[in-house]
């Protein structure tokens, strides 16, 4: 069997793997950090800290939140963003922007540091109870 095909068999099985992630496995995901994790979130996160992406913020959007829309924040270098962008396509998930930004901390530029935002904020809801319950995600 050639190495592309390993690669690609690999590959299948990984999204397979992250598309089935349980209730449960996303519920440990949200409340593992000091402050618990948006539920419509968990799953955008879960699939960028699998793929050892450096997530550091991450909010559900809408009112009552720190955001307007749905926003995951992480580390990386200049082709971390790319990468980022690149596992969310691959899992269907409603990317509205990716962006590299710096924020100004006791007077200074801080960063630079990545962000990358959904819309429909509906669609990504709705990925995230088809995947916790189970269901096949449409893509």
């Amino acid at each position: 069997m050639s190495q592309v095909v390993r690669d690609d068999m690999a590959l299948a099985q990984s999204r397979t793997l992250a598309r089935t992630a349980s209730g449960a496995e996303l519920e440990a995901l949200r409340n593992s950090f000091s402050l618990p994790l948006d539920w419509e979130i968990s799953y955008a996160v879960k699939l960028l800290r699998d793929s050892d992406v450096e997530t550091f913020e991450s909010c559900g959007g809408g009112k009552g939140h720190s955001f307007q829309e749905p926003t995951i924040r992480f580390f990386g270098d200049r082709g971390e963003g790319l990468r980022a962008t690149s596992i969310m396509l691959r899992y269907g998930l409603p990317i509205s922007a990716v962006r590299r930004y710096w924020s100004i901390v006791n007077g200074e530029p801080t960063g630079p540091h990545w962000e990358i935002t959904f819309f429909p904020r509906e669609r990504l809801i709705e990925i995230q109870r088809q995947v916790e319950e189970n269901r096949p995600v449409k893509t």
